[in-house]
């Protein structure tokens, strides 16, 4: 089957299949909560159905010829548009209920407990394994299809493969965030998904009308796979796949402390990473062809190593662009090239005839759950322990460690005695010195480039959420906290008086025994306001932050240690969901969140929100928020 009749098909693919996970995504968390353990959850659902389905089809795959292998990809896209249109229209039911979480206390505050994260994750796996598994499965469906025998071009072909998904997928990731939302809404984003997917399926039936071939027998070759050969090549990918999604959180986190935690931002990121994977895939033939399938994968990971510690040098002494998309360039784009040509080598390295869609399937899903690893790894615990720049170190050595495998188990003496392979890792090693000889806190100071210069730093955190700074104003300014780059509350007068305000005029008419709810608890400005009155009986506070709840005490000289007090009680959850699984009424419910612009802010100013807040409400109850009006 030609190659270039079958990417057009695939590139509407690939852009369905990122405008469904944009709006997957944010409807999925409303139910979960937009906490990272909710939003990691759904990319690791997604990312797991993609591995598996991968696998599967390649076993499907093998046992039919190229024709039957299209005509499998034409009923794929067909099931995938009816899932679609399942979840669109299941996602935006009116009583679709939220999931609840069974919580624990820890450290004095109340949080999802580990076997309810698990059950949240059943959840996302259930609703998204069909779909995904079904997108999974067209990548080894096509590529037996292109391949078809011809091992000996199979990681060129599968490159151009690779690629056009790749390609529709960054396309699809810019039209969610900047048009398609924006002007249809979550559920008009996912019809239109709903139709790339149709239109995949009857480009791809049209051209097997279009074309004659040979009638074709089902290939029933050994299902054996050669473990010598795909085993060390799929843990090799499987730490490139580490890699590159823990990486990716760690840009996420220094380009958002830049440039603001705007969806612009996220999607921009996501975008220029998707160009550069393209970018590697479709070159990865070319280089194939003149240096090798295993020094290819080796350069690259060595590669992708020298351009991101040394971008990461150059973004810590403040000489990034002052661009997104350029900034986005240096410092995802480049590494994002050499990560492209890898899935590609890796499949020249072990494609075998008869067997090359369970191959690819292996490898897929090696990288997929390598992928999974990186992004829970990456957030959940080297942010929190080592910071940007130890975490950096730590997946960049993932990366060097996959170069080293493909070099121990393939060529040795050929690689090292040529020298591309020995430049590369030289390269890598000076990057690696020169990001070594950096600062400890380089790297994080420089996503906080914006700190006055005549404000103290009394504390610093890198946590799962953001990177935190609290810094002491001058002329007896306060405390001033600062997230990710950006100044968000502090203890001075003109902070105090609007965010107290906010407390004391909905108490005006009090009654006895009343009950309130914080949301967003900053320095404590607005609980402390909250229990300056006696006849508060209650008061839940409730923050996505962990880390900034624990920063309360340092505040107590203007929030009067309002975490200590009896009435209090402290959740760590997203507001919108804790209000929707609440038990009780409230007297008032405050809220004073991040400025509108910050991803998923706007879904606490909609009118499900305030449906659900009024839902919450005793009668005569009230709720206070803050209106960012010249942002509106």
């Amino acid at each position: 089957m030609r190659l270039a009749l079958l990417l057009p098909p695939f590139v509407a693919s690939g852009a369905a299949g990122l405008v469904y996970q944009v709006a997957w995504a944010r409807l999925l968390t409303l139910q979960l909560g937009g906490s990272v353990h909710s939003i990691t959850l759904v990319l690791c659902a997604f990312m797991l159905g993609l591995g598996f389905g991968g696998l599967s089809g390649g076993y499907f795959a093998d046992r039919r010829g190229a024709r039957a292998c299209v005509r499998a990809y034409v009923g794929a896209e067909i099931l995938i548009a009816l899932c679609g249109v399942v979840l669109a229209l299941v996602l935006r039911m009116p009583g679709f209920p939220p999931v609840p979480a069974a919580l624990e206390l820890v450290d004095g505050f109340w949080m999802a407990s580990p076997m309810s994260l698990m059950g949240r994750g059943v959840v996302v796996l259930l609703v998204l394994l069909p779909p995904t598994f079904l997108m999974g499965a067209t990548l080894s469906l096509l590529t037996r299809a292109v391949v078809d025998g011809r091992v000996d071009v199979a990681g060129g072909r599968i490159g151009w493969l690779y690629g056009a998904n790749t390609a529709g997928a960054a396309a699809g990731c810019l039209l969610s965030d900047a048009v398609l939302v924006p002007a249809l809404g979550l559920f008009g984003t996912q019809l239109i998904a709903v139709a790339l997917n149709i239109t995949a399926a009857v480009s791809a039936l049209a051209l097997l009308r279009g074309t004659t071939a040979p009638v074709e027998t089902a290939r029933v070759e050994s299902a054996t796979m050669a473990p010598v050969v795909v085993t060390p090549i799929a843990a090799a990918l499987a730490l490139s796949g580490l890699a590159a999604l823990g990486m990716e959180v760690v840009w996420f986190r220094f380009l958002t402390s830049i440039f603001g935690m705007e969806r612009s931002v996220f999607a921009t990121v996501l975008a220029v990473l998707l160009m550069g994977f393209l970018l590697g895939a479709v070159s990865c033939g070319a280089l194939l062809r003149r240096l090798g399938s295993a020094p290819v994968f080796a350069i690259c990971c060595f590669a992708f190593a020298a351009a991101t510690l040394g971008s990461l040098v150059v973004a810590a002494a403040g000489a990034l662009p002052a661009a997104l998309w350029l900034s986005a360039g240096v410092l995802v784009g480049v590494p994002a090239v050499f990560l492209g040509a890898l899935f590609p080598a890796a499949n020249a390295l072990v494609q075998a005839s008869g067997e090359v869609g369970r191959r690819v399937g292996a490898l897929y899903l090696a990288n997929t759950l390598g992928n999974v690893l990186g992004a829970a790894l990456g957030g959940f615990v080297l942010l929190p322990l080592l910071g940007m720049q130890g975490a950096a170190l730590v997946l960049v050595a993932a990366a060097l460690a996959a170069g080293v495998l493909v070099v121990a188990v393939r060529e040795t003496r050929a690689m090292l005695s040529g020298r591309a392979v020995p430049l590369a890792f030289g390269a890598a090693a000076i990057a690696g010195a020169a990001y070594l000889s950096m600062p400890s806190d380089a790297l994080f100071f420089a996503s906080f480039h914006q700190l006055p210069a005549d404000e103290t730093v009394v504390t610093t955190h890198e946590g799962i959420n953001e990177s935190i700074v609290v810094v002491e104003r001058a002329a007896g300014g306060g405390l001033h906290l600062w997230t990710n780059g950006h100044p968000m509350t502090g203890t001075g007068w003109s902070a105090q008086r609007y965010m107290r305000a906010m407390a004391h005029v909905a108490l005006l008419g009090e009654r006895a025994d009343a009950r309130a709810l914080v949301i967003c608890f900053g320095v404590g400005n607005t609980a402390s306001a909250v229990l300056s009155h006696k006849d508060v009986a209650a008061l839940d506070i409730v923050d996505l932050s962990r880390d900034v709840l624990r920063l309360g005490p340092l505040f107590a000289a203007s929030n009067r240690d309002v975490l200590a007090d009896a009435r209090v009680r402290t959740f760590v959850d997203d507001g919108r969901h804790f209000l929707s699984t609440a038990t009780h009424g409230y007297d008032l419910i405050t809220l004073e969140p991040p400025p509108l612009r910050h991803a998923g802010v706007a879904a606490l100013y909609t009118r499900e929100f305030y449906q659900l807040a009024n839902d919450r409400l005793v009668n005569g109850g009230a709720l206070t928020q803050w209106l960012p009006a010249y942002q509106t």
